[in-house]
């Protein structure tokens, strides 16, 4: 009964030690990204709908924007501001947290966004007969 006990004593002690060694070990090789989840902001391709998602990997972000988009397959994932294609680890990892990205399935093509300044205003066509059109025309004295 000693002999077994301390059998186990022993065996729970060499087991803890592995244990303890093959964490710290993963500690150190895995790189630190893989431990959060990072914040990204996610638009479909028509900029209708925009998600905030926490991925800690390109998988993780892609699998979720799947998910979170109702999309069977992305066919790509680009950065909203340029259509820069976000296709490897490496390059996922060095985005800054709430990057705009969008998401692209089959056929899908990124394309600049439109943008309107709020002072712009609609500009009235000139006719040279006429002045403005719709106005009489005006004489100078």
């Amino acid at each position: 009964m000693d002999n077994a006990k301390k059998s186990l004593d022993m065996f729970s002690t060499s087991l803890s030690k592995c244990i303890s060694a093959c964490g710290s070990m993963t500690q150190q090789l895995l790189p630190r990204w893989t431990q959060h989840a990072r914040p990204f902001r996610v638009i479909d391709s028509d900029r209708s709908i925009k998600k905030g998602i926490m991925a800690s990997d390109l998988r993780d972000l892609r699998n979720k924007v799947m998910d979170v988009f109702h999309m069977h397959c992305v066919n790509a994932l680009v950065l909203d501001e340029d259509g820069t294609g976000v296709d490897t680890e490496d390059f996922f990892q060095t985005l800054k947290d709430n990057t705009d990205l969008m998401v692209l399935g089959k056929g899908q093509k990124w394309a600049p966004q439109q943008r309107h300044l709020p002072d712009q205003k609609k500009v009235e066509r000139v006719s040279e007969k006429n002045g403005l059109e719709g106005t009489p025309p005006q004489s100078i004295s």
